[in-house]
């Protein structure tokens, strides 16, 4: 009791109610400004040598939407993905899956038919609203909610552009000695692209001065693009520089315009060997190393489809080439190991990447164990 005899207790349960009051009304504020707990899971999605990706994407997607006949992924087994709805994605400079124009294309009733392959950098956003697993202790965020939204942002991209990475850790010389081994090789198999080449360096002075019209330069950079064309044709995986294949919005760009070379330790400043060494540099620095920062260093999980089958019947050499390929993608995600790309990564950690062999209808069933082993036994 208080002097006046009036209880002292009416204050304090007075301002504990109007506190009450204020952290609903704070719990309403953040329900409106934050309706749904949420979470971003970005999954990279690219392939060899036509592996299929458009498709993959296409048929994941729609899958998604309508995942009631997914009985594999466990949330959609139990029922609790509520919803899965197409959303803008966030980064609007970059061109959007066109998924729809995919999904008609390969559904359509007057002529279906497989989709166009995609040529460049897309991305596309799937939020599904998930209910959470009722064993999890943390089912119910404090608001009381056990729904919540994740966006599954698809990063769609040439596996050309990933394997690019592998020219990082070399200078001009060091890769021209390296293309160069390979071309001759292929020249004495008998390969026409590879001998026009080594005829047109040969006739070319790249200790000379470039001069303005550029045509020794052009000239090279096609030759070789057209080999390089040749070999992917022919199945072979590891055809770097990938922009050279799928330039995406770099076509006709003059940071294309290099090839390898003989080295010239005495070419001067000016001269074609110098010009094509610096471009080299640029397309590291402007091209490869950008889109890894941008794009691939912030993917969470990655996936890598691979036609195991067009590498086998392609024979030998394309094979041994699919395998060297995948192991190099690999070192991609495995940072520690060289320190330019633990720089590039930042801390960011890839958490998961699968090889996912394409096509397996082409086999007998009960072949599948063996080829589901393939990308194990062929890193070793």
């Amino acid at each position: 009791m208080g002097r006046n005899g009036q209880n002292q207790g009416a204050p304090w349960e007075a301002w504990a109610s109007r506190g009450a009051a204020e952290w609903r009304r704070a719990g309403e504020a953040v329900e409106t400004v934050v309706p749904d707990l949420e979470r971003v899971i970005r999954l990279g999605v690219t392939g060899l040598s036509r592996a299929g990706k458009t498709v993959f994407i296409t048929s994941l997607v729609a899958s998604l939407k309508n995942s009631r006949n997914m009985v594999v992924l466990a949330a959609a087994r139990e029922g609790r993905i509520k919803a899965a709805n197409l959303e803008f994605h966030p980064e609007h400079t970059i061109p959007r899956f066109p998924f729809e124009d995919h999904l008609h294309t390969m559904i359509s009733q007057d002529k279906p038919d497989w989709p166009l392959p995609t040529k460049g950098l897309s991305k596309l956003r799937l939020s599904l609203r998930i209910r959470k697993k009722s064993r999890d202790w943390l089912a119910k965020d404090w608001l009381g909610r056990d729904e919540e939204t994740v966006h599954l942002d698809i990063i769609d991209f040439p596996g050309e552009w990933l394997i690019d990475l592998t020219m990082m850790d070399k200078n001009f010389t060091s890769w021209s000695v390296e293309r160069l081994e390979r071309i001759t090789f292929e020249a004495l198999d008998g390969r026409e692209e590879a001998m026009t080449y080594l005829k047109l360096l040969k006739r070319i002075n790249t200790e000379a001065k470039l001069n303005e019209n550029n045509e020794d330069a052009q000239s090279l950079a096609k030759t070789f693009t057209a080999y390089l064309k040749a070999l992917k044709e022919d199945g072979y995986s590891r055809c770097t520089p990938g922009r050279f294949l799928q330039p995406g919005d770099l076509e006709n760009a003059a940071v294309l315009t290099f090839a390898p070379l003989h080295s010239r330790d005495k070419a001067g400043k000016g001269s074609l060997y110098k010009k094509f060494e610096s471009r080299f540099e640029e397309y590291k620095k402007q091209v490869i190393q950008p889109f890894f920062e941008n794009h691939l260093s912030k993917i969470d999980r990655q996936v890598v489809l691979v036609d195991v089958m067009a590498a086998i019947e392609a024979g030998p050499g394309p094979f041994e080439d699919q395998r060297k390929a995948m192991k190099d993608i690999l070192g991609v995600f495995q940072p520690g190991r060289k320190l330019w790309l633990t720089q590039l990564f930042q801390g960011h950690k890839v958490e998961k990447i699968l090889f996912a062999a394409t096509k397996a209808d082409h086999l007998h069933h009960t072949q599948h164990g063996r080829l589901s082993t393939y990308p194990d036994g062929g890193l070793r």
